[in-house]
Protein backbone atom coordinates (compact mmCIF):
# COMPACT_ATOMS: atom_id res chain seq x y z
CA UNK A 1 0.00 0.00 0.00
CA UNK A 2 2.68 2.33 0.99
CA UNK A 3 4.30 1.37 -2.38
CA UNK A 4 1.29 2.09 -4.31
CA UNK A 5 0.99 5.49 -2.89
CA UNK A 6 4.63 6.59 -3.26
CA UNK A 7 4.35 5.78 -6.67
CA UNK A 8 0.68 7.80 -7.26
CA UNK A 9 2.98 10.73 -5.67
CA UNK A 10 5.58 10.22 -8.09
CA UNK A 11 3.45 10.03 -11.33
CA UNK A 12 1.68 13.13 -9.50
CA UNK A 13 4.80 15.08 -8.95
CA UNK A 14 5.94 14.37 -13.26
CA UNK A 15 2.67 15.43 -14.01
CA UNK A 16 2.79 18.89 -11.84
CA UNK A 17 6.13 19.65 -13.60
CA UNK A 18 4.77 18.57 -16.89
CA UNK A 19 2.47 21.27 -16.06
CA UNK A 20 4.63 23.95 -14.71
CA UNK A 21 7.28 23.16 -18.36
CA UNK A 22 3.78 24.16 -19.98
CA UNK A 23 2.83 27.43 -17.98
CA UNK A 24 6.30 28.67 -18.49
CA UNK A 25 6.66 27.92 -22.15
CA UNK A 26 3.40 29.24 -22.93
CA UNK A 27 4.13 32.43 -20.69
CA UNK A 28 7.01 32.99 -22.95
CA UNK A 29 5.41 31.64 -26.29
CA UNK A 30 2.43 34.30 -25.74
CA UNK A 31 4.10 37.31 -25.16
CA UNK A 32 4.32 37.02 -29.13
CA UNK A 33 0.24 37.58 -29.36
CA UNK A 34 0.57 37.76 -33.09
CA UNK A 35 2.39 34.53 -33.65
CA UNK A 36 -0.12 31.87 -34.56
CA UNK A 37 0.58 29.37 -32.03
CA UNK A 38 -0.10 25.72 -31.37
CA UNK A 39 0.98 23.57 -28.28
CA UNK A 40 0.74 19.42 -28.84
CA UNK A 41 2.09 16.68 -26.94
CA UNK A 42 5.34 15.34 -27.61
CA UNK A 43 4.18 11.86 -28.00
CA UNK A 44 2.14 10.44 -30.40
CA UNK A 45 -0.66 11.23 -31.78
CA UNK A 46 0.65 14.70 -30.61
CA UNK A 47 -2.45 15.51 -28.74
CA UNK A 48 -3.15 19.30 -29.67
CA UNK A 49 -3.49 21.14 -25.76
CA UNK A 50 -3.57 24.82 -26.92
CA UNK A 51 -4.18 27.36 -29.83
CA UNK A 52 -3.78 30.70 -29.48
CA UNK A 53 -6.79 33.29 -30.45
CA UNK A 54 -3.80 34.23 -33.68
CA UNK A 55 -3.92 30.67 -34.28
CA UNK A 56 -7.55 30.40 -34.55
CA UNK A 57 -8.08 33.28 -36.55
CA UNK A 58 -5.43 32.17 -39.18
CA UNK A 59 -7.19 28.51 -39.26
CA UNK A 60 -10.67 29.91 -38.86
CA UNK A 61 -11.41 27.82 -36.18
CA UNK A 62 -12.37 27.72 -32.26
CA UNK A 63 -9.72 26.15 -30.08
CA UNK A 64 -12.93 24.02 -28.50
CA UNK A 65 -12.66 22.26 -32.00
CA UNK A 66 -9.07 21.48 -31.52
CA UNK A 67 -8.06 21.20 -28.25
CA UNK A 68 -7.55 17.44 -27.43
CA UNK A 69 -7.66 16.39 -31.22
CA UNK A 70 -4.84 13.96 -32.06
CA UNK A 71 -2.73 15.62 -34.29
CA UNK A 72 -3.33 18.43 -36.60
CA UNK A 73 -5.08 16.18 -38.87
CA UNK A 74 -7.95 19.17 -38.75
CA UNK A 75 -5.67 21.40 -40.84
CA UNK A 76 -4.21 18.64 -43.27
CA UNK A 77 -5.50 18.09 -46.86
CA UNK A 78 -4.89 16.67 -50.03
CA UNK A 79 -2.41 19.26 -51.36
CA UNK A 80 -0.46 19.05 -47.86
CA UNK A 81 2.82 17.06 -48.13
CA UNK A 82 2.16 14.29 -45.73
CA UNK A 83 5.78 12.78 -46.43
CA UNK A 84 7.03 16.39 -45.91
CA UNK A 85 5.41 16.02 -42.36
CA UNK A 86 5.90 12.88 -41.27
CA UNK A 87 9.52 13.36 -41.83
CA UNK A 88 9.69 16.50 -39.91
CA UNK A 89 7.74 14.75 -37.20
CA UNK A 90 9.99 11.68 -37.31
CA UNK A 91 13.43 13.88 -37.29
CA UNK A 92 11.71 16.33 -34.21
CA UNK A 93 10.48 12.96 -32.21
CA UNK A 94 13.74 11.24 -32.77
CA UNK A 95 16.52 13.87 -31.49
CA UNK A 96 14.68 16.53 -30.93
CA UNK A 97 16.14 19.53 -32.98
CA UNK A 98 13.26 22.65 -34.07
CA UNK A 99 11.94 21.50 -37.59
CA UNK A 100 10.71 23.73 -40.18
CA UNK A 101 8.92 23.18 -43.44
CA UNK A 102 6.57 24.85 -46.08
CA UNK A 103 3.24 23.44 -46.28
CA UNK A 104 -0.34 23.49 -47.64
CA UNK A 105 -3.06 23.58 -44.78
CA UNK A 106 -6.22 24.22 -44.79
CA UNK A 107 -8.76 26.95 -42.74
CA UNK A 108 -11.74 25.45 -41.15
CA UNK A 109 -13.82 24.88 -45.01
CA UNK A 110 -11.51 23.16 -46.65
CA UNK A 111 -9.98 26.42 -47.50
CA UNK A 112 -6.11 26.22 -48.98
CA UNK A 113 -3.00 28.34 -47.63
CA UNK A 114 0.58 27.70 -47.94
CA UNK A 115 2.58 28.47 -44.24
CA UNK A 116 6.21 27.97 -43.57
CA UNK A 117 5.64 25.86 -40.48
CA UNK A 118 8.16 26.23 -37.22
CA UNK A 119 8.58 23.08 -34.29
CA UNK A 120 10.12 22.78 -31.64
CA UNK A 121 10.25 20.90 -28.10
CA UNK A 122 9.54 22.26 -24.79
CA UNK A 123 12.10 20.12 -22.59
CA UNK A 124 11.42 19.23 -18.92
CA UNK A 125 14.04 20.26 -16.38
CA UNK A 126 15.77 16.76 -17.32
CA UNK A 127 15.86 17.68 -20.65
CA UNK A 128 12.77 15.21 -21.99
CA UNK A 129 10.63 16.93 -24.44
CA UNK A 130 7.09 16.97 -23.43
CA UNK A 131 5.49 19.31 -25.48
CA UNK A 132 5.88 20.79 -29.19
CA UNK A 133 5.40 24.36 -30.07
CA UNK A 134 4.40 25.20 -33.59
CA UNK A 135 4.26 28.32 -35.13
CA UNK A 136 2.69 28.82 -38.54
CA UNK A 137 2.95 31.49 -40.64
CA UNK A 138 0.78 32.02 -43.79
CA UNK A 139 2.79 33.21 -47.13
CA UNK A 140 2.25 33.60 -50.46
CA UNK A 141 2.14 29.75 -52.37
CA UNK A 142 4.89 29.19 -54.67
CA UNK A 143 4.82 30.09 -58.36
CA UNK A 144 3.80 26.30 -59.47
CA UNK A 145 1.39 25.33 -56.52
CA UNK A 146 -1.87 26.72 -57.91
CA UNK A 147 -4.40 27.07 -54.88
CA UNK A 148 -7.93 26.96 -56.04
CA UNK A 149 -9.60 30.54 -55.66
CA UNK A 150 -11.75 30.95 -52.81
CA UNK A 151 -15.51 30.15 -53.19
CA UNK A 152 -17.77 33.14 -52.45
CA UNK A 153 -21.09 32.32 -50.80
Amino acid sequence: EAEAEAEAQGMHAAAAEADEVLADALASVFLDTSANVVVTRAERPFAIVHVNQAWCELCAMEAHEVVGKASLNCIQGPLTDAKVVAEAMERLVDTGDPVDMRLVNYKKGARPFANHVFVEALRDKGGVPRYFVGRLNEEAPPADLQLPAPRVR
